[in-house]
């Protein structure tokens, strides 16, 4: 199972801080109200009785990337997080956002019983000010599967997501490694964006990372499999120099499944 992004959704609905305001957005919250919000939803999302057994079914095969509602809020990137107002939530929203993976290869279990958890306030040490983003973001990380038959690559779509950059310079060169080690391995990239027709939310919106892309499919045998939209598709594979750019959009929420 891979959960390509918005497991939960930070900024909907407004939820009351510590002194009954309802704030219209995350934006509004301060640093420890953020935190204490984002944890309870992920909570409440590993309580639900039937996510709950799925995940220990799954057994540890559980695998996920974030988006932009559960990263920040609505179409955020790394220039929202770089802003001081906002980067103690960002720091927040990482270290969560670590502990959400941590539970789901445990079946669940694990998740930080309250913000006072030492693994949800790492590396929030005001003034924030010279703290880094690159120090806290989740970043790139690749899973064989299959013997290696199949890698699974998870990245971090909304750190460096700027200008032309989706995933960003680092992230690329992690990616091509791996690809170069298998060359002949099926590769699935995980992204909470598809790959045309939502803008800046999307990776065409993007143009050096979706040129790179392309030039990966040229090379290796890849398979985009996105989220984002609300509806299920599978797109027409997109030529790249003699092979194909495949794209699979498994985007559930909000769709009426009548079997």
């Amino acid at each position: 199972l891979v959960l390509l992004g918005d497991s939960v959704y930070i900024d909907v609905p407004a939820k009351p801080d510590s002194s009954g305001h309802a704030h219209p957005s995350h934006s509004d919250y301060n640093d420890d109200d953020f935190a204490v919000h984002l944890r309870d939803l992920y909570a409440a999302q590993l309580a639900i009785p039937e996510f709950s057994l799925l995940l220990k079914q799954l057994k540890g095969q559980v695998y996920a990337v974030w988006d932009d509602h559960d990263f920040l809020w609505n179409n955020a990137g790394g220039k929202e997080a770089r802003r001081v107002v906002h980067k103690g939530q960002a720091i927040f929203s990482a270290n969560l956002f670590r502990c959400w993976r941590k539970a789901l290869t445990q079946g669940g279990a694990g998740f930080p019983a309250s913000t006072k958890d030492a693994s949800v306030s790492k590396g929030y040490v005001p003034p924030l000010r010279s703290i880094r983003v690159d120090n806290f973001a989740p970043g790139y990380v690749s899973q064989l599967l299959n013997g290696g038959r199949v890698v699974l690559h998870l990245p971090d779509g909304r750190s460096w997501r700027q200008g032309s950059d989706l995933i960003g310079t680092q992230q690329r060169q992690q990616m091509a490694a791996v690809l170069a080690q298998y060359p002949d391995a099926l590769h699935i990239l995980a992204s909470g964006s598809t790959l045309q027709g939502h803008g800046r939310e999307s990776w065409s919106g993007h143009a050096t990372d979706f040129q790179w892309l392309q030039d990966q499919a040229s090379q290796y045998n890849l398979l985009v499999i996105s989220g984002d939209i609300h509806k299920n598709t599978l797109p027409d594979p997109m030529p790249c120099g003699g092979k194909f750019l495949h794209e699979a959009t498994a985007s559930g929420a909000a769709v009426n499944f009548n079997p």
